[in-house]
């Protein structure tokens, strides 16, 4: 029977991130992944011309902090995403296609209301403190109230809750009505407190490599202490 100081579980980017530091501090470390590839919720596939195409998890902030020393590590580089492209934003409502940037199917007074619930946001996200939510004085309460429930009670309308409902099903992230308002206030506090969701500080870069090969690049470092197609149960 094999013996290791340290197994982790996951050959995702935390996975192989941990087992990386461990390797690097002489821990004998071995990662079980179930999938024959590493990466986890972050793959890559090439078109027939050999471009590469991101299938996840593709895009980050300059507040990832970690995340980008880590690029730099592995001797890979970032570049700015479609932030940094000029021209106007392509809206998918149902079967309607609509240009323009500022939430242009609103109604002007919507977006007004939109405009002021998102300010009250950025002002209670920023008494949140990222690293340590719950030394909030109101925390249990913030906790307990969904993002939506709290729209509602500041008076927030249907447009808003869809606005929010839609930005929640475009990042492939739980309802609103289910969503914790601490949570969310945590997440906005931790990249600057600058409204419901910033794409200037939320997608502001990738990795020119692409983002899989961050999670490769690790794998191809660790070796033979990837371990793929190994399920474990309990």
């Amino acid at each position: 029977m094999e013996r290791h100081d340290v197994i982790v579980l996951g050959a995702g980017l935390a996975g192989l991130s941990a087992a990386r530091d461990l390797a690097a501090a002489g821990t004998d470390v071995v990662v079980l992944e179930a999938r024959a590839r590493a990466g986890g919720r972050v793959e890559q596939t090439s078109t027939p011309d050999g471009r590469l195409v991101q299938l996840g998890g593709e895009i980050v902030g300059t507040f990832h902090t970690a995340y980008r020393q880590l690029v730099g590590e592995l001797g890979l580089t970032l570049v700015p995403t479609f932030v940094a492209s000029s021209g106007e934003t392509s809206w998918l409502l149902g079967r309607q296609i609509i240009i323009g940037d500022e939430l242009p199917w609103m109604s002007d007074a919507d977006r007004r209301k939109y405009e002021r619930l998102e300010k009250q946001f950025s002002q209670l996200a920023a008494t949140v403190d990222p690293d340590n939510p719950w030394a909030h004085p109101d925390a249990a309460q913030l906790d307990r109230l969904s993002v939506a429930d709290w729209v509602r009670t500041v008076g927030g309308g249907p447009a808003v809750l869809r606005q929010l409902e839609l930005s929640a099903r475009a990042l492939s992230v739980e309802s609103i009505e289910r969503t914790s308002l601490l949570a969310d206030l945590r997440k906005e506090s931790a990249a600057g407190a600058e409204g419901f969701y910033n794409y200037e500080a939320w997608e502001n870069e990738r990795v020119l490599e692409g983002s899989a090969t961050v999670a490769l690049t690790m794998a191809a470092q660790l070796g033979d202490r990837v371990r793929y197609s190994s399920p474990v149960s309990e």
